[in-house]
């Protein structure tokens, strides 16, 4: 598989994550959507995150993992992106690594609830892992 379908993928997949429940906290995935309040949906986190940079510095790392991945998408031809790329990764799995033992280092997380979006999210960060390291491989 060529190295610029993992970008491609890896941006689709991080648009969906957007759009999608972080956890699925209800009992009806359309309820998410109906309902006034978007507080559990992807873009909500991206457009909130800002909000625990000094109160909740773990929280924080994980929500800055949004800009790393950005920033290895653009600077994709470069070996920065490669890095970046990594960095962005590990700033996300945090989040999961918090709900899978449940460690209590994130203020937003509920263990009661599966992941679901977040899961689309680790994976367009990884997608783009694998895009840098094929690209330095074959070059």
């Amino acid at each position: 598989m060529k190295s610029k379908y993992f970008i491609w993928a890896s941006l689709l997949i991080f648009s969906i994550s957007l759009l999608l429940p972080v956890s699925l906290g209800r009992d009806h995935f359309i309820e998410y959507y109906t309902a006034d309040n978007p507080e559990n949906l992807g873009y909500f986190y991206l457009l909130m995150g800002y909000m625990t940079a000094f109160e909740l510095p773990i929280d924080f790392i994980c929500w800055l993992g949004n800009f790393t991945l950005i920033l290895s998408w653009i600077f994709h031809r470069f070996k920065l992106s490669f890095i970046t790329s990594i960095l962005s990764f590990l700033q996300m799995l945090i989040f999961g690594l918090d709900y899978i033992f449940k460690l209590n280092i994130i203020e937003f997380s509920d263990y009661d609830f599966p992941l679901f979006g977040y899961w689309f999210w680790l994976i367009s960060s990884f997608l783009m892992l694998l895009y840098n390291y094929n690209r330095l491989k074959y070059t």
